[in-house]
C-alpha cells in the first residue's frame, strides 16, 4: 500500500523540548529506514514553528500539486499549542491534517511515528510495513493504555478519521479528553515490548516489573532531544537513565 510516515512538530530553536535538533534526528532515523517501513517520504506536520529549511522542504500553509523532496516540514502560518496538559490544539490539528496528505497524493496508509519514538526491531518494522487495514496503535505497559505514538491507519479506516477530525475540530481542537481515548482504534497491539522509556517514572517501573523485556526492546519512546538514539537505547538497557537537562 502506497505510505508515508509522518511526525507532529513546533520547531523552534529557543526550545530545548522542540528543538530542531529532535525533528532532524527524526528525520536521519527514519530516512533511513523508511524502505523497511514500506513507505516513500516523510512528513513533519508543524505547528506554526519556524527553520528546518537545512534538512527539508517547507511548505507553508499549503500543499503543492507535486512533491520534490522526500523529506517535507508542512507548515501552518498559526501556532495553536498547547493550553494545559490535556488541552493541546496544536496537537489536534497537525495530527487531524495528515488525512488530507493521504487524499492530495493518493496514499492508502498513514504511519504515525511521533518525533520521539523509534521502532528499534525488525519484527515491528515488518507489522508495520505488512499492515493492510484497521486503524492500529501499539500499548503502554506502564499506563494501561494504547500508545498514541505510534498507528498506523489504513485506508478502510479513513472514514473514522473523518469522523474523529469533524469532532474535535467542533470542540475547537479540544475534545475534553485524552488522545487515548477519543481516538477510535480497531486494533490495540499488545505483543511488541516497548514504552515511554525516555520518562525516569516509566523506567523505573520496568525495572522493576518488566526488566527480564529490556533486551527485547521492539521500540522506545519520549527520548530526550540531548542524546543520540542509539545512546539513549544503551543507557536505557543498562538502567542508567538521566534526566535531561532543561
Amino acid at each position: 500500500m502506497k505510505s508515508f510516515v509522518f511526525c507532529t512538530s513546533c520547531m523552534n530553536e529557543n526550545s530545548a523540548h522542540h528543538h530542531l535538533i529532535r525533528y532532524e534526528r527524526w528525520i536521519d532515523y527514519y530516512s533511513a529506514r523508511i524502505t523497511q517501513l514500506g513507505a516513500d517520504r516523510l512528513f513533519l506536520i508543524d505547528d506554526g514553528g519556524s527553520g528546518g529549511e537545512e534538512f527539508a522542504a517547507i511548505l507553508e500553509n499549503e500543499l503543492p500539486d507535486q512533491l520534490t523532496s522526500t523529506v517535507n516540514v508542512y507548515r501552518f502560518n498559526t501556532s495553536m499549542g498547547r493550553r494545559s496538559y490535556i488541552d493541546f490544539p496544536g496537537w489536534w490539528r497537525s495530527f487531524l491534517f495528515s488525512i488530507e496528505i493521504a487524499r492530495k497524493y493518493g496514499y492508502k496508509k498513514i504511519i504515525h511515528l511521533e518525533s520521539d519514538f523509534f521502532v528499534l526491531s525488525d519484527r515491528l518494522q515488518n507489522f508495520i510495513a505488512s499492515r493492510n487495514s484497521g486503524w492500529s496503535c501499539l500499548y503502554s505497559r506502564h499506563y494501561d493504555f494504547p500508545e498514541t505514538c505510534m498507528q498506523v491507519i489504513c485506508e478502510d479506516s479513513f472514514y473514522l478519521f473523518d469522523q474523529l477530525k469533524e469532532f474535535v475540530q467542533k470542540t475547537n481542537y479540544n475534545p475534553g479528553e485524552y488522545a487515548e481515548k477519543a481516538i477510535p482504534f480497531t486494533h490495540i497491539e499488545k505483543e511488541f515490548i516497548g514504552d515511554r522509556l525516555g520518562d525516569h517514572l516509566v523506567l523505573t517501573d520496568w525495572l522493576g516489573r518488566f526488566l527480564p523485556m529490556m533486551g527485547k526492546l521492539d521500540f522506545i519512546g519520549q527520548m530526550a532531544t540531548s542524546l543520540s538514539t542509539e545512546r539513549e537505547l544503551e543507557i536505557i538497557r543498562k538502567g542508567k537513565r538521566k534526566q535531561p537537562a532543561n
